[in-house]
């Protein structure tokens, strides 16, 4: 589908790609990794045509269409929601405009009494592109993708003009899934997500038709989507199949191979110096001598890894405190009259760490202000243990730096105990490297305020960390420092993220915040999960979402429906429930099957690849032609074998919307 042969790039002295060469090809799940400033994102520019190489080729098959979806803020206007999302499908609705102008020339000649055949087989053609291009289900598909990505009933007609920077992203998500391009590249697509529709993006992208890239820092997110990494660092690129964790357990054994080779060569090359420098003067050993040398000169150097410094932290220890630290008692708070919860009663104990969970918009930072004391209830009692220091971190605390200093001079308000190394250590690992440490705040962007402001967090001497989103702006080496030092933090956490990864290795409670009201859960967020799935017998808000962008024809229900459900009514539910999970239990069992076939396929389509790529098999006649028809075998098993995994997977999504039983 798309090939870069021998890519180069550079800006400046710096080398961004250095004779990269990468083949994607059709319906592939590729994640793009690398360390921030490695140059993903140029890469991505580099794949849609809008960024120049210094040298290489790019081969792009015809009839490819992209879709991408990038990191900075888009905005739209003039148009309500549910008209911008239709915009994606351009084409149709340009076709429906010309059916309706036809219709018009039609009975406008009927009244005139005479209709052109012309006319006539023009209105047919265009009505049967119109049906062949599923023109009828255009609205139900936008409402439907819009319902996954969060939005309301309520929403479809609101100037696009009135969300906010993150639900203008999702819009502009939704368009590029509406339109459903060969290949989609994503470029962090969860930033703006809460983790319900993380999730449900997830389980859309497992039955997409077309090959994607993401770039994202949610290992999680790369794991349940992807089937192959491209992992970028220091202008190389190299390919991994597998998902995340594979990739990640990988490296680290090539690393370890590749320094037990670098060893092994280095005693080589110092035993082969040491028996040179004994006897260069030794004229009965000259012959040796030169041999050794001529050695050492064929001799392929292997570069050594880099080493990547671990940076390591652990907060400053805090007065103690009594073992109720917090409490919430009957806490309700509104905005313009509008209610975001009541009732609200919960409790925080000494060493506990909480998560808040729940969509955007159920009221979780709204929790946090009123928990940090940084806005009141408007209702209810909060209990504070007077021994309490509160460390709270949100993306608004930005605003509160000092915008006249550096971010070293601010962090050193902060941490005025620890030695300059270590502190430009901890902020090297927030992505403040070098001399960004002498930037002035007012310079930063919004992400790097944030970052600033979460690095400052970390020198208080706090008991109880009060954390909104904090890993919004961090790569996966940032949230790993974030991560270990909250691990070992001693006081109590309640914690806000969307990393599911993140929230699991931290916490071992949930708080779930939902309909104006919280309910709690006992472990991490994968119990949650578990508990979630095990006690819900009823249709999710999503679905309910999802139900309502159906046509108004096939929702209709009759006004003398019975309220309550009837014994028998109750007993086919069940069974169709029992039937939809026994069915998804069997489909699931064929998809590991054909991904493990599949994985089989491709590790042997690679060998192939890598012997037909080696000069000595050309060599070999009757080999080449062996190679040449088990590469088309292969390639036919693929075919097949993609496919059928998409027919399964999107059997398992219909079963999961409740759409029909496979």
């Amino acid at each position: 589908m798309i090939r870069l042969a021998d890519v180069s790039l550079s800006f400046g002295v710096q080398n961004i790609f250095n004779k990269i060469s990468w083949h994607i090809r059709p319906a592939e799940r590729i994640a793009l990794v690398g360390p921030n400033g490695a140059g993903k994102s140029t890469l991505l520019r580099v794949i849609l045509g809008e960024q120049q190489l210094d040298s290489g080729k790019m081969l792009v098959a015809k009839k490819i269409t992209f879709g991408y979806l990038p990191q900075e803020a888009i905005q739209y206007k003039s148009k309500t929601l549910i008209e911008e999302t239709l915009s994606a499908f351009q084409s149709i609705l340009e076709l429906d405009t010309e059916i309706h102008h036809l219709q018009v020339q039609v009975e406008m000649a009927a009244k005139a009494g005479v209709v052109p055949p012309l006319l006539l087989r023009q209105l047919g053609q265009a009505q049967h592109q119109f049906e062949q291009a599923n023109g009828y289900r255009i609205e139900y598909e936008a409402k439907r993708i819009l319902a996954g990505l969060g939005f309301g009933e309520d929403d479809w007609q609101r100037p696009t003009t009135t969300f906010s920077g993150g639900w203008q992203m999702r819009i502009a998500l939704a368009k590029l899934l509406l339109q459903r391009p060969n290949l989609l590249m994503l470029d962090e697509p969860t930033n703006h997500l809460d983790v319900q529709t993380t999730e449900w993006l997830e389980n859309y992208l497992q039955s997409y038709e077309g090959a994607y890239i993401l770039v994202s820092h949610d290992r999680y997110f790369l794991d349940r989507t992807v089937k192959k990494i491209a992992a970028l660092d220091r202008g190389k690129l190299q390919i991994y199949t597998g998902n995340y964790s594979f990739y990640e357990q990988e490296r680290e054994r090539q690393i370890e191979a590749i320094w037990q080779q670098y060893l092994r060569q280095q005693e080589e090359i110092e035993r082969l110096q040491k028996f040179i420098d004994r006897f260069r003067y030794k004229a009965t050993k000259a012959a040796q001598v030169q041999s050794r040398i001529k050695m050492l000169e064929k001799i392929d150097r292997i570069v050594p890894p880099a080493e990547v410094s671990q940076v390591r932290f652990h907060f400053p220890l805090a007065l103690p405190s009594g073992r109720l630290l917090l409490e919430l008692q009957g806490v309700a708070k509104s905005y313009n009259g509008k209610p975001v919860f009541a009732g609200v009663s919960f409790r925080c104990d000494r060493g506990e760490r909480i998560a808040l969970v729940g969509v955007n918009g159920a009221g979780k930072s709204s929790l946090c202000r009123i928990l940090a004391g940084s806005e009141a209830p408007d209702a209810g009692k909060i209990f504070r243990d007077e021994g309490i220091r509160i460390g709270y971190y949100a993306p608004e605390i930005a605003d509160n730096l000092d915008s006249q200093a550096t971010v070293l001079a601010e962090a050193q308000i902060q941490a005025v105990a620890l030695p300059p190394v270590q502190l430009r250590n901890i902020l090297g690992a927030f992505l403040f490297r070098g001399d960004e440490v002498n930037k002035t705040v007012q310079v930063l962007s919004g992400g790097e305020k944030s970052r600033l402001a979460l690095a400052c967090l970390l020198f208080q001497s706090a008991n109880l960390l009060i954390l909104d989103e904090p890993t919004n702006h961090l790569d996966l080496a940032s949230k790993n420092v974030l991560q270990e030092a909250l691990q070992a933090f001693i006081g109590s956490i309640i914690l806000v993220s969307h990393d599911r990864y993140f929230l699991d290795k931290i916490v071992h409670r949930i708080v779930e915040v939902a309909d104006g009201t919280v309910q709690q859960y006992w472990g991490n967020y994968s119990d949650y999960l578990a508990k979630k799935q095990v006690e819900s017998s009823t249709p999710t808000n999503l679905a309910k979402m999802e139900i309502a962008a159906k046509s108004d024809a096939e929702n209709e229900q009759t006004a003398d429906t019975p309220r309550r459900k009837s014994r028998e009514q109750k007993r086919l539910e069940a069974e169709e429930r029992n039937l939809r999970s026994s069915q998804r239990r069997k489909h699931e069992q064929k998809l590991i099957h054909l991904e493990a076939e599949i994985e089989q396929n491709e590790k042997r389509k690679q060998s192939l690849e890598a012997e037909m790529t080696d000069p000595a098999t050309f060599q070999q006649g009757e080999r080449v032609r062996h190679i040449q028809m088990e590469y088309h075998q292969i390639n036919h098993n693929l075919k097949r074998l993609y496919r059928d995994w998409e027919v399964i997977a999107e059997k398992i999504e219909k079963i999961n919307l409740g759409i029909e039983l496979a």
